[in-house]
């Protein structure tokens, strides 16, 4: 059978375009284990986008597998300057129609000048098939001309190198290569609105606040999310008992969005960015509580673009606490 010479030109440059688009993925550190009823999975990577243009999109996808099981947790987008203005525009128009989109665990625009730092942390419900499980990270990177170079990244227990098809892999677990200092920053809290809870309370309880306190040590289920709040500033002064009594807000009501980002706030003051990180997905984003205390996540997780960025777009919207943070960290960055 004869093959024309051009059929195996075109092959050549076809395969010499796929090559030049690997996904160069880091990985800095992972871990994946059942605790309790829970799945915990944590991934640190960084994503090289050197030859990344503008009109490209990168999906990650952390999968759990064993044996014949898999489960796929929310992806991580990664768009580049063009292609993240199209994903918003149809986001905002699909949300005009009522249409819910794909739910990515977070989306980000990229920067073909410098690497991206992605860090994922979550946990979701075992399964009674996840004994041992293995993480694995599905990469799709969708090119301008449309054609998806698709990659899987195998990621096994500690202490052992990963298993991965033309990526790059280094089990350096420093987050950037100089260490920022981003202690003494300040977190934002929001008061709690009255709810049912409150109203009722007030009609049939009235508590002052000594009772208040009282309560929250013996039964705090019995209190709304605003008098917890009420009796944590009460102990401004008392930092140990006013984180605690944040936390326990957060227990009773975990699906608050002010009680998740006050508790993010307390995690984030005490210096625990995985906690915070959990807590601030589900903040209420359109705060600029939130703007603050997700810029100063951000510092300490090592993405400076993006913290920095956060908190001055907070700063610029009146947040006194992204001002003064900002200042703290250049501040406290300053080599003499």
């Amino acid at each position: 059978m004869k093959i024309n010479p051009l059929v195996l030109l075109g092959l050549f440059f076809i395969c010499n375009s796929l090559y030049a688009k690997d996904i160069d993925v880091e990985i800095k550190s992972q871990s994946c284990f059942v605790k309790g009823d829970s799945l915990m999975v944590s991934v640190k990577c960084i994503v090289n986008t050197h030859d990344f243009t503008s009109d490209e999109s990168l999906t990650i996808i952390p999968v759990i597998k064993e044996n014949r099981q898999e489960k796929e947790l929310a992806p991580v987008l990664l768009n580049g300057k063009k292609r993240h203005r199209i994903y918003e525009r149809n986001r905002v128009l699909n949300k005009r129609k009522g249409i819910e989109g794909e739910k990515y665990f977070f989306v980000r625009e990229l920067s073909g000048e410098y690497p991206c730092e992605v860090i994922y942390n979550t946990s979701v419900a075992s399964e009674n098939w996840m004994r041992m499980p293995e993480l694995f990270l599905k990469v799709n990177r969708l090119a301008s001309s449309g054609e998806i170079v698709q990659e899987t990244i195998g990621l096994k227990e500690s202490g052992r190198s990963p298993e991965v098809k033309r990526v790059a892999v280094t089990n350096d677990v420093t987050l950037s290569p100089k260490v920022s200092e981003v202690s003494g920053l300040k977190a934002s809290y929001i008061s709690p609105e009255s709810d049912a809870t409150d109203v009722r309370n007030q009609k049939e309880l009235n508590f002052n606040l000594e009772e208040a306190r009282v309560v929250a040590e013996m039964n705090p289920q019995m209190l709304s999310l605003r008098e917890l709040y009420m009796v944590a500033l009460s102990y401004k002064n008392e930092p140990g008992k006013f984180y605690q009594i944040i936390e326990t807000s957060v227990k009773i009501y975990p699906a608050h969005p002010v009680a998740n980002l006050n508790a993010a706030a307390a995690a984030i003051e005490q210096g625990n960015w995985q906690a915070a990180g959990e807590f601030l997905r589900m903040a209420p984003h359109e705060t600029l509580a939130y703007k603050n205390c997700k810029g100063v996540y951000e510092l300490m997780t090592g993405n400076l673009y993006e913290g920095i960025r956060l908190l001055k777009a907070a700063k610029a919207e009146g947040s006194e606490e992204a001002g003064m943070n900002l200042a703290a960290f250049f501040e406290n960055n300053k080599r003499h």
